[in-house]
């Protein structure tokens, strides 16, 4: 789950991510209808998207459409079930920010669309190669 702050680009020693990548857990999980990235993306959490790519996540992974469904109504991870079939790049070109607040409760959806985050994450993707802006969610 995203974790860090809009404004902090930079992990500090609390935050989860880093310590479960440096222990071996994978940054591209299948059996999921999201992924991290997708979650890390929607939530501009540019240190989670870093520290993904960085481990080696897909860049155009669009989650598994037979994997694992989160609902809506019963799920803390219910609100991301709307990412599935969508690349992190359209993700962030096309949707608002849903970040995820220090209380561990989901905030509202916020614009974020023009802000140096964006920019940053954008950059970040298109530096590991996103090139898939496709819509396939159904």
């Amino acid at each position: 789950m995203p974790s860090h702050e809009f404004e902090e680009p930079a992990c500090e020693d609390t935050c989860i991510l880093p310590r479960l990548l440096q222990n071996g857990a994978n940054p591209d999980p299948s059996g999921f209808q999201v992924t991290p990235l997708q979650i890390a993306v929607h939530a501009r959490d540019l240190a989670g998207v870093n520290a993904l790519l960085e481990a080696g996540a897909d860049p155009n992974n669009t989650g598994d459409a037979q994997g694992v469904y989160w609902d809506p109504k019963t799920s803390v991870l219910g609100p991301y079930t709307k990412l599935r079939g969508l690349a992190p790049l359209y993700i962030l070109r096309h949707l608002k920010a849903y970040p995820w607040c220090e209380s561990g409760m989901l905030g509202e959806d916020i614009d974020l669309m023009n802000g140096e985050t964006t920019t940053a994450i954008e950059r970040l993707l298109l530096n590991y190669g996103a090139f898939n802006i496709s819509v396939e969610n159904k």
